[in-house]
């Protein structure tokens, strides 16, 4: 039971930067305006997108196991190929996980955290 607490608040994290994600898309740009200017959108989303995979690398092996298709290891691996590749970032792989995988994700770890308990 240890092992969930310490979990909660990383899931946690994970579900406030997916909000953070869904506000600042209510008001950014087109897509191809997202992906074609460098700006404070861009900025934004990709920082959350950061937390979201530095919260997965977190979570204990046994909850990775337990909810394996929840996609922890790309969430890991976009956010190292954001903070040390900052100038390869795919701006439509960038928009797709915000736009779209967001909302499955979000439903995922809610899933996790009521389970927790």
């Amino acid at each position: 039971m240890r092992a969930n607490k310490n979990n909660e608040p990383y899931l946690k994290d994970i579900l406030n930067a997916i909000d953070s994600i869904k506000i600042y898309l209510q008001d950014a740009p087109a897509k191809e305006e997202f992906i074609k200017d460098k700006g404070l959108y861009q900025d934004a989303i990709v920082r959350n997108i950061e937390i979201i995979g530095e919260a997965a690398k977190k979570i204990d092996e046994s909850i990775k196991n337990k909810y394996s298709q929840i996609p922890w290891k790309q969430m890991a691996g976009m956010r190292d190929k954001i903070t040390h590749e900052y100038a390869e970032i795919d701006w439509e792989e960038v928009w797709k996980a915000a736009s779209e995988d967001i909302n499955e994700l979000k439903a995922q770890i809610e899933i996790v955290i009521a389970n927790l308990k």
